[in-house]
């Protein structure tokens, strides 16, 4: 039995367009008949043929209801989640089953001086019991009178493989980086390793990773670096409508002593609108490098402003 989205997308529509209810799968099949129960668990429709038919929520994803009147009536609920948590229920088209979001920030002039900055990012987490997956993309662009300063993307995947009743687990992950203005311009690095859950509250989350991997990188240079990974992600749950995200790698070269790369950053949200998912979102990310070549600095800083919509 499959289990994909957990959502249920209920529209009232003229009894001129339809002269039944119709319930639609998530496998794409359709069922007509007379909608008799909506609920967090479950949709039970009559059907002509089949009788009454209870379908498990998350086996669902639209009801179209016969209606008297053309009011449209938007609903969306999950399994294990208040109906009004996800009230703006956008269709779960794109990674079905996952908590999605997308950012978007921006900001110019045109007068003086021309200039315009865009920062955009997708990101994508599902997990159970046994597993956990986390998606990402991350892209900033930034223009000065006509002239690129900055050209980069980020794509990462991690998966982690969990132990039910212990706080240990295995993870993969992968991640492949373009920036214009690097000696390195385009780099993929991949690594396996151990975590484990070092705090697990209601106000904090703190994980730890080890592991080992390797980068390559091509472009101007091309280069394949074998390399250690230790991190921390921690997320402060500050109040209801505010969290704050930390997290910090450090790859040591296996090659050269001494030589290292970290990636850390802190961001904070904060929820404006809880109904349609609607959030404010301002961060930090920086990236160093203890070897560069030509004019590249060590430190390379980020911050950014963006608008988040949940998914």
């Amino acid at each position: 039995m499959l289990r994909l989205p957990l959502a249920v997308l209920t529209v009232s529509i003229t009894a001129s367009a339809l002269t039944a209810d119709t319930v639609e799968l998530v496998q794409g099949d359709l069922l007509h008949g007379t909608v008799i129960e909506q609920s967090e668990q479950a949709v039970v429709i009559d059907h002509p043929v089949m009788g009454q038919i209870s379908l498990p929520v998350d086996q669902v994803k639209a009801v179209l209801i016969t209606a008297e009147d053309a009011d449209a009536v938007l609903k969306s609920s999950e399994a294990d989640a208040p109906p009004t948590d996800d009230a703006h229920a956008i269709p779960q088209t794109l990674l079905p089953g996952w908590d999605k979001h997308f950012e978007l920030g921006f900001n110019g002039s045109d007068g003086n001086s021309q200039t315009f900055n865009l920062n955009a990012a997708f990101g994508a987490t599902k997990a159970d019991d046994f597993n956990r997956d986390q998606l990402s993309a991350t892209y900033f662009r930034n223009n000065d009178d006509g002239n690129r300063t900055r050209n980069e993307f980020t794509a990462e995947a991690v998966h982690d493989w969990l132990m039910p009743d212990s706080p240990w687990f295995k993870f993969a992950s992968a991640k492949l980086e373009y920036d214009e203005f690097q000696d390195w311009e385009t780099r993929a690095s991949g690594f396996v390793g151990v975590g484990k859950q070092l705090v697990d509250t209601d106000k904090h989350n703190l994980i730890g990773r080890a592991g080992l991997g390797a980068s390559y990188e091509f472009g101007t240079i091309n280069e394949l670096v074998p390399e250690a990974l230790f991190g921390l992600e921690w997320i402060y749950h500050i109040n209801d409508r505010q969290t704050l995200e930390s997290y910090v790698t450090v790859f040591p070269d296996l090659d050269e002593f001494g030589e290292s790369r970290t990636q850390a950053g802190t961001a904070w949200t904060l929820a404006i609108d809880e109904t349609d998912g609607i959030s404010l979102k301002f961060g930090v990310d920086n990236e160093y490098e203890s070897k560069t070549g030509g004019t590249a600095k060590h430190n390379d800083v980020k911050y950014y402003g963006a608008l988040v919509f949940d998914f």
